[in-house]
C-alpha cells in the first residue's frame, strides 16, 4: 500500500523517458562528412539533399558497393562507416576535393515533413519532449523547428550553413544546388568517372502550396535565413512568401 498516493512507477517511467530525451538531444550529433580515402573526396551528405544518390555513385566508384542494393538504406550502412567528425576535416590532405549540395529550405523542410514525419515513424518524433510528435500538422512542425537551434537540432533539420561554414569560412571547394543537380554534378562525374545519378530514395512529391500558409513560411524563412541568403535563395523565397495566405 502506498500511503502517499504517489504513483512511483509512473514517476520512474516519466523520469526514464526524460533522461532518454536529454541523451538524444544533448548527445553526439550525427556527422554528415563522408570521406572516400581512395578517391581523396569528401562529400558533405546533408539529409534531404540527394545524399543517397550521390553516395551511391561514390561508393560504387570506390569499390565498396554492397551486394544488395535493392534498398537505398543499404547505401547508408556503407556511408556510416565512412563518416568522419567535423574536427577531423582539418587533418585531411590538402589535395582532398570537398563538395556539397544544398537545397531550398522551403522544399527541404516540406520534403522532411512528408517523408519522415507524416508518413514514417521517424526517431525525430521521439525526441524533443514531444514537441515534434506523430501526426503533427505542418504549421506546428514549422513552428517547432523554428524554436530549436542548430546546436540541439536533429541532422535532418539542422541548417545547411552550419554544416558548411566555420566562423564565416566555407569548408568545401564546391557547393552545388539540388535544383540544378544534373548540371552541377556533371563536372564531378567526369572528374571521377562516376555513373549517372540513380533515383534511390524516391520521396513522394511535395506540394508546397498545400503545406505552407503565411505563418509557416515566415517561420521557415527566419529559421533558415542563413541558408537562404548564403546559397542564393532569397528572391525565390521572398516571392513564395508573398503568395501565401495568412
Amino acid at each position: 500500500m502506498n500511503p502517499t498516493g504517489i504513483d512511483r512507477d509512473y514517476i520512474r517511467q516519466t523520469l526514464k523517458a526524460s533522461i532518454n530525451n536529454l541523451k538524444q538531444i544533448f548527445g553526439k550529433q550525427e556527422s554528415v562528412y563522408t570521406y572516400y580515402q581512395n578517391l581523396d573526396v569528401l562529400f558533405v551528405a546533408m539529409p534531404k539533399v540527394a545524399n543517397s544518390s550521390i553516395n551511391y555513385l561514390l561508393i560504387e566508384r570506390a569499390g565498396l558497393l554492397p551486394e544488395d542494393t535493392s534498398h537505398y538504406k543499404s547505401i547508408h550502412v556503407v556511408k556510416n562507416r565512412l563518416r568522419i567528425s567535423r574536427h577531423m576535416l582539418r587533418k585531411l590532405p590538402a589535395t582532398t576535393f570537398r563538395f556539397a549540395f544544398v537545397r531550398n529550405p522551403f522544399d527541404r523542410i516540406a520534403s522532411l515533413y512528408v517523408n519522415k514525419i507524416l508518413h514514417e515513424d521517424h526517431a525525430i518524433t521521439r525526441k524533443f519532449f514531444g514537441l515534434i510528435h506523430p501526426g503533427i500538422s505542418f504549421s506546428a512542425f514549422a513552428k517547432a523547428i523554428a524554436c530549436i537551434p542548430d546546436r540541439l537540432a536533429d541532422a535532418h533539420f539542422k541548417s545547411q550553413y552550419s554544416w558548411l561554414y566555420d566562423r564565416g569560412q566555407c569548408l568545401v571547394d564546391f557547393v552545388g544546388h539540388y535544383e540544378t543537380l544534373a548540371d552541377d554534378f556533371r563536372p564531378i562525374q567526369k572528374r571521377y568517372h562516376l555513373g549517372d545519378l540513380p533515383s534511390l530514395n524516391t520521396a513522394m512529391k511535395t506540394e508546397l502550396d498545400e503545406l505552407y500558409d503565411r505563418r509557416s513560411a515566415e517561420n521557415v524563412y527566419r529559421r533558415y535565413r542563413k541558408d537562404i541568403t548564403t546559397f542564393g535563395y532569397e528572391n525565390s523565397c521572398q516571392a513564395f512568401i508573398s503568395t501565401r495566405q495568412a
